[in-house]
């Protein structure tokens, strides 16, 4: 068992996960909850990646729903890609955190941006993804892709399971 003796953790971290021996991962929202903060650390210290630096520029304004940046997490099974589904947005962030490589899956014609979002009201908001999965083949996730009102209030439709190997 690994001890971080000389690390301090995050804030009120949500979620963590050991990627290896050595490596943990931890996710904290901000104490404004306009930002979902990852934090890769080893037993000295924060680890540097640039992939994580750049998802955690994400952010939402102050006293919006921080679900909108919410988002499910599965690791591969050998612990060096991490699969991220926003909850409300429909791409998909696949990353390296060590070698901060990575790429991200549109589920749609088109990504969704923030803008857009924030412009419609809560109750027509999105609710893409219900779960996400890491198997060796790959990742599969649950996506709804219904409106809040409709997932709110229990109403019929049909989820879909989206398969996919570890490229993409």
């Amino acid at each position: 068992m690994e001890v971080f003796k000389e690390c301090k953790l995050p804030h009120y971290p949500f979620w963590a996960k050991m990627l290896n021996d050595t490596l943990l991962i931890t996710r904290n929202i901000d104490d404004m909850e306009t930002s979902q903060i990852r934090t890769l650390m080893n037993e000295r210290g924060t680890v540097p990646s640039l992939v994580i630096d750049s998802l955690n520029q994400f952010k939402i304004p102050v006293k919006e729903d921080f679900n909108i940046m919410s988002s499910l997490v599965a690791i591969s099974p050998d612990s060096t890609l991490c699969v991220e589904a926003p909850l409300g947005m429909n791409y998909i962030n696949v990353y390296n955190p060590l070698e901060s490589t990575g790429y991200t899956l549109c589920i749609g014609e088109e990504m969704d941006k923030l803008s857009d979002i924030l412009r419609a009201s809560r109750k027509d908001r999105r609710y893409m993804f219900a779960d996400v999965r890491s198997y060796h083949f790959g990742f599969a996730v649950l996506v709804f892709d219904v409106d809040e009102m409709t997932f709110q209030k229990n109403k019929m439709f049909t989820p879909s399971i989206l398969l996919f190997d570890w490229q993409g």
